[in-house]
C-alpha cells in the first residue's frame, strides 16, 4: 500500500511495536529517477538507459522509495529528493528507539 511518508513512519513504529516480541520488520531503500512517459519496448529501454546515465551525469535529484515489511504487512512511501534528508532524520530516530539493545 502506497502511504505519505508521515503516515509510513506511524505505520513503521506500529510494525515495531507489533513484532517486539517475536517477528521481523524489514525495510529497504531505492533510488528511482523521475521518469517522463512509459517504456515498454527494447528501443524505449535503451532510451531509458540513456536517460539514465545523462540524469547521474547531470547529478539529477532521485526520488527514495521506502518499502516495509512484516509478516502481515506491507507498506511503501515515496520520498521527493528535497524531503529525503528530514525522512532520513526521523527514520533514524525511529530506528534508534526500536532497535534491539546488546546486554
Amino acid at each position: 500500500m502506497l502511504l505519505d511518508y508521515q503516515d509510513f513512519l506511524k505505520k513503521l513504529e506500529e510494525a515495531f511495536a507489533e513484532t517486539k516480541d517475536k517477528g521481523s520488520v524489514w525495510v529497504w531503500f531505492k533510488q528511482c529517477p523521475e521518469w517522463v512517459g512509459k517504456h515498454r519496448t527494447g528501443k524505449d529501454r535503451e532510451e531509458r538507459r540513456n536517460l539514465q546515465v545523462q540524469q547521474n551525469l547531470e547529478s539529477h535529484p532521485f526520488t527514495l522509495v521506502v518499502r516495509m515489511k512484516t509478516k502481515k504487512r506491507r507498506f511503501t512511501t515515496k520520498v521527493p529528493a528535497e524531503e529525503s534528508a528530514y525522512f532520513q532524520r526521523l527514520l533514524h530516530n525511529i530506528l534508534l528507539v526500536n532497535y534491539p539493545k546488546k546486554n
